[in-house]
């Protein structure tokens, strides 16, 4: 019986460029189960195209659903600090563009469309070299393939996080923030770090809210929240207590790093003020806000979620004891 020929050719004719897009595909197949878990996918994401683009260098940014600059969100990079944290969408230009991120490394980088809106950035950093016309046509290939898939984990993303957050200023809810401290003690008990929280409220908040419309005094909120989240990094988490009041959770930090943050936190507060302020018809708005601070860490302060509260509660009316003085109001 004669031997069975078969067509060792492969399915199809492809393209050099083509080729690398199946093989993209066939991964996102595999990975998609784990798209209702954003940061796993994107993770996941991310390894994929350093396998097929063969390029192990490699950043994914996505924009989130509520806008807002690019934020990395996964990279194969063996060093954080290698990629910029944040990357404003007008930045961006139409197409494949060649960055110099340093005096001996460039990146090329492609923005994420889908529907004509920005979704994220991919950067792909060189081992050694300049890029090709190869790579920048493969990284518009393969780019041009995941749009629909970014999207659809920054959504579901979204509806998870909406159960955990104050919709009213986007912070996460105070809920949240007791449970996450409490891992975070347990984790620096294991790695034997410190963990820290800080209390910010904002000074006579009736005074605030009798002064301007309900409106105004909630895109205030809002803005300051912001301002907060602005003032941490991408790991720490910014909570709204209650009326007027936040805390902020700062995993692997001790107390003179959370100084830094509140220093920056009060110079936030300021530019909030003069925001409001121009919003309102004046350089400063009639009752400005003012916030008083408290923090605790673990393990100097305890090791319980209610025995920092209470220590950073105890500070936080210390401080305010101390502002009341310096403005004359004792």
């Amino acid at each position: 019986m004669a031997a069975a020929q078969f067509d060792t050719e492969p399915v199809g004719r492809f393209t050099a460029a083509q080729e690398p897009r199946l093989q993209l595909r066939a991964g996102l197949g595999e990975i998609l189960p784990s798209i209702v878990e954003r940061d796993l996918f994107m993770q996941r994401l991310v390894q994929l195209i350093a396998q097929v683009a063969e390029q192990p260098l490699v950043a994914l940014y996505t924009r989130g659903a509520n806008g807002g600059d690019l934020i990395v969100r996964a990279s194969t990079l063996p060093e954080p600090g290698t990629a910029p944290a944040r990357m404003p969408v007008a930045s961006l230009g139409g197409g494949v563009a060649e960055l110099a991120v340093s005096p001996d490394h460039a990146a090329l980088v492609i923005p994420i469309e889908e529907g004509g809106a920005v979704l994220g950035a991919v950067l792909l950093f060189s081992t050694g070299g300049r890029f090709g016309d190869r790579e920048r046509d493969l990284l518009a290939e393969l780019v041009g393939e995941i749009g629909v898939a970014i999207e659809i984990a920054e959504q579901h993303h979204a509806i998870k996080q909406s159960s955990v957050l104050d919709l009213s200023t986007g912070a996460y809810a105070g809920w949240f923030l007791s449970q996450r401290l409490e891992e975070e003690i347990a984790r620096a008990q294991r790695s034997g770090r410190s963990v820290t929280v800080v209390l910010a409220t904002i000074l006579d908040f009736p005074e605030v809210q009798g002064a301007h419309p309900f409106e105004r005094v909630d895109a205030l909120l809002r803005d300051l929240a912001d301002e907060l989240a602005g003032a941490t990094r991408l790991f720490d988490v910014v909570a709204r207590r209650g009326p007027g009041e936040f805390a902020i959770l700062l995993p692997d930090s001790d107390i003179e790093g959370a100084g830094t943050v509140i220093d920056r936190l009060r110079a936030r507060v300021a530019r909030v003020n003069q925001r409001f302020g121009r919003e309102t018809g004046g350089a400063l708005p009639a009752v400005p806000i003012r916030v008083v601070t408290g923090l605790a860490s673990y393990p100097i302060d305890g090791d319980r979620v209610a025995t920092l509260l209470l220590a950073a509660e105890h500070r936080l009316n210390e401080d305010e004891l101390v502002q009341r003085r310096l403005s004359g109001l004792q």
